[in-house]
């Protein structure tokens, strides 16, 4: 289990890894209480003993759930779990107010007439909040599950990055807004699972961010039209880019970096192995890293059409040319970046390693790390006068609701100079504690290869990566609404029948972490079995959808994926073996037809829950079916794998709904 990932410390160009401090011992579990109402405070305290800035702001500029003014004295930041927008004057800092806005916002932009935009995942919503304290919240509808918020410097223009289309399922989408009133100027697709955006060029392009394929799409802002799609890794690389969540850009929009979590390719252990090895993500990742690390892609944006400069990603972490170092091989899961007002200093927060990086933007020839919070999703660099070193930097942590402030330079460092919580827990304290878990990437007992369950599990989902393990070809399964404790036996070849078991082989086989406590490991299940389903790509309720479910059941499809998962704890052999797929472990085997396969053969493989397969492309063990089309185009003679051949061509049209559709 998994979703993105990392540490902390100082570090060189040459990316040697450096040692962490030991992990403090595991404490006892706290006891349980209510979930608490967010404190509605005019007056808060404030961290410790508080540092006025005396120097006037150069700039300021925000990513992720903070917003900032531009001379830095106000901030908006998102609370995701508590649907509201805080607003914070820095100078105390103090606590303005607090406004509700729809549920999961995950975004903040602000204007310079003051106005925010928040973006709001679950309810498909934009709330506009005014910056007068008596004025009225205003809710733009937007298409489904908006991700990100780009606003036009003239604050005349708002492009809203959407998750689904309404013209097309399965696709994502751009709008460009009219502002005030939200009138939509254009529509543009833009593939599958978009998660950020940034403008280059003066205004004209705008950059989109894939967060499944690691692709850059470049548009023109004033059309939509698609003018190229970048790819952030060249052909033939040993590791391709996933979970391409943040896009930034300098305030010259000359320049722009993508985040991304580079995922190798190639095996994680020699394919002479006849046993799991310990640890074996461990030391086979850039730099020494793990066997997914995150990293930096730079885009040129001077010439007519933005362009990414090559990554020499065989040499390591040796910079080349004028883009960043690679490699982030002391921070994981990025989540905010922000280049700074003097576009010197790019600023990147990581959610998993707890901690910030500041390098420079010109050369990436230095990284310096600072601790932060547990959750950080939300960053605000304000630069000061003293030849643009000077920086305030502040954070914003989920798993705690406290906003951070650090300062320091980009030469020096940060230090961190306090602290203010803005709200208090809503959910249950256990899958409070299990999330922090989910998504730890430092705690020497869940990993030993700077990898969380998040680095492959991004928001309890997948990364739509094939890993190339000891028993073979292996997707990540999604793990998200899909009731993964009750659906056992699990992995692939269904070789673990207890959570005991899984646990030892994903933490400290896979993972090589030491072990989690028993108390913990109940903490991390509540946390998954917590998270929502996906949003299915069509309407489960629609008639195709329906009639799309008699076909399913005709197919013989519900033989095995039955009941309110759509799975069964059984092993089949479904006709799809692939070269390389072998068994190296049967202790834990639930199946007795395995007995008569010889050593090293493969007995079936286990039913996975159809739950969200909409959204869980490639499809079956080894990723070999990109699309759930080409799925029901493969048909198996002995019928192994449902009856398709059965159906007639409005059945299968209709069962490509349904499966749409769950």
């Amino acid at each position: 289990m998994r979703r993105s990932l990392l540490l902390v410390v100082g570090l060189s160009c040459a990316c040697a890894p450096q040692a962490l401090p030991p992990p403090a011992a595991p404490s006892r579990p706290p006891q349980e209480s209510a979930p608490r109402n967010p404190p509605m405070m005019t007056q808060p305290p404030m961290m410790n003993a508080p540092v006025t800035p005396t120097k006037p702001a150069l700039g300021a500029r925000g990513s992720g759930t903070v917003a900032v003014s531009p001379d830095g004295s106000r901030l908006w930041v998102v609370d995701t779990d508590n649907a509201a927008l805080s607003v914070v004057d820095t100078q105390g800092p103090t606590l303005v107010r607090t406004v509700p806005v729809g549920r999961s916002p995950g975004r903040v932009v602000v204007g310079p007439s003051g106005t925010a935009f928040v973006a709001s995942r679950a309810e498909d919503v934009v709330t506009v909040v005014p910056p007068d304290t008596n004025g009225m919240t205003t809710r733009l509808p937007v298409s489904a599950e908006p991700m990100d918020l780009v606003l036009s410097a003239d604050e005349r223009t708002l492009f809203v990055v959407s998750t689904f289309s309404p013209s097309r399922s399965g696709q994502g989408e751009v709008a460009s807004l009219e502002l005030p009133m939200g009138t939509v100027r254009w529509r543009t697709e833009v593939g599958v699972e978009p998660r950020a955006a940034t403008l280059v060029g003066q205004g004209a392009r705008l950059l989109v961010g894939h967060g499944r394929d690691g692709q850059v799409w470049e548009l023109d802002a004033s059309s939509g039209a698609v003018l190229v799609r970048h790819r952030a890794v060249p052909e033939g690389s040993p590791f391709v880019a996933r979970t391409l969540t943040q896009l930034a850009s300098t305030p010259a929009q000359d320049r722009a970096f993508a985040a991304v979590t580079w995922a190798r390719t190639t095996p994680l252990v020699s394919a002479a192995a006849t046993t799991i090895p310990p640890n074996y993500y461990g030391g086979r990742g850039l730099c020494g890293a793990g066997a997914a690390t995150a990293g930096l892609v730079t885009m040129n944006a001077l010439t007519s059409q933005a362009r990414v400069l090559p990554l020499l990603l065989a040499t390591g972490c040796t910079p080349q040319d004028d883009y960043p170092q690679p490699v982030m091989s002391r921070g994981q899961g990025p989540t905010a970046m922000v280049v700074d007002a003097t576009g010197r200093w790019l600023v990147t927060a990581y959610r998993e390693s707890a901690n910030v990086s500041v390098t420079a933007a010109n050369a990436g020839t230095m990284v310096l790390y600072s601790d932060t919070r547990p959750g950080v999703d939300g960053l605000v660099v304000v630069t000061r006068e003293d030849a643009g070193q000077a920086l305030d930097v502040w954070a914003y942590s989920q798993f705690d609701h406290t906003l951070q402030r650090l300062v320091g330079t980009g030469q020096g460092g940060l230090t961190r100079r306090g602290e203010l919580k803005l709200a208090d827990d809503t959910l249950p304290a256990s899958v409070v504690a299990g999330r922090r878990l989910f998504f730890d990437a430092r705690s020497s007992a869940s990993t030993g290869s700077a990898m969380s369950c998040a680095t492959c599990h991004p928001e309890g989902r997948d990364d739509g990566h094939v890993w190339a393990f000891p028993e073979g070809p292996r997707r990540t399964p999604s793990l998200s609404g899909r009731a993964v404790v009750a659906t056992g036996p699990w992995h692939w070849g269904g070789e673990v029948s207890t959570m005991s078991s899984l646990m030892r082989q994903t933490i400290v086989t896979r993972m090589g972490g030491s072990g989690l406590a028993s108390f913990d490991v109940d903490r991390l299940l509540l946390f998954l079995e917590s998270l929502p389903a996906t949003r299915p790509v069509v309407d489960p309720t629609s008639l195709p959808a329906m009639a799309g479910r008699r076909a399913f059941e005709k197919a013989g499809c519900a033989r095995c994926h039955a009941g309110t998962t759509l799975s069964s704890p059984s092993i089949h052999d479904v006709g799809t073996t692939l070269p390389g797929d072998r068994d190296l472990d049967r202790t834990d085997a639930v199946s007795p037809d395995c007995a008569t396969v010889p050593d090293g053969g493969v007995c079936g493989f286990n039913v996975p829950s159809l739950l969200g397969v909409s959204r869980s492309a490639p499809y079956l063990h080894g990723g070999q079916v990109p699309t759930l089309e080409a799925l029901l185009e493969t048909f198996d003679a002995d019928a192994r794998h449902g009856t398709l051949e059965g159906l007639t061509a409005d059945e299968r049209a209709a069962l490509l709904v349904y499966l749409n559709s769950l």
